[in-house]
């Protein structure tokens, strides 16, 4: 490192060290606490989904689901000039949390009919699609919910 040799290289007075800081030692500091914190969360998310999962399988099979739910959120991101605010990234945990709820009410269901219902795994299977079709429970209003942000989104590029 660039740090490294300039520390060797010098001739210091007994009793000076150099010490280097700044904005980029105070930024990679962050990163690092960033990312050991986003670890211990998604731990932590893992652990909760298992408890009320009771399957890794079927845990796997949810956070399988995430990087399907990115691929919009970055388009709509990179459709209106690639920075993200911090709305735009609490924009991103809003859809990764709607994405976990949905494929955890999907795994319930099919649960529920093939374990409690006692239908066939195939029978299930197409239970299950019919009942995520959007529009076919109350409360799935997540293509809405979609549409008002990028539609706000746009809004708010166009103002300034």
């Amino acid at each position: 490192m660039a740090q490294r040799a300039l520390a060797d290289e010098m001739k210091w007075p007994t009793g000076v060290y150099p010490v280097f800081g700044g904005d980029a030692a105070a930024q990679s500091a962050a990163t690092r606490q960033l990312l050991a914190h986003g670890a211990l969360a998604l731990a932590g998310v893992v652990l909760l989904l298992y408890l009320a999962l009771r399957s890794m399988r079927t845990v796997a099979l949810v956070l399988v689901n995430l990087p399907f739910a990115l691929v919009g959120g970055v388009a709509v991101a990179l459709l209106m000039g690639g920075t993200l605010s911090l709305g735009g990234l609490v924009g991103f945990v809003t859809l990764f949390g709607i994405s976990v709820r949905n494929s955890i009410m999907l795994v319930s269901h099919y649960r529920y009919l093939v374990e409690v219902e006692g239908e066939a795994v195939e029978h299930a299977d197409r239970s299950a699609r019919r009942h995520r079709t959007p529009g076919a429970d109350s409360d799935d209003r997540t293509g809405n919910r979609s549409g008002v942000a990028a539609v706000g989104a746009d809004r708010r590029c166009a103002r300034q």
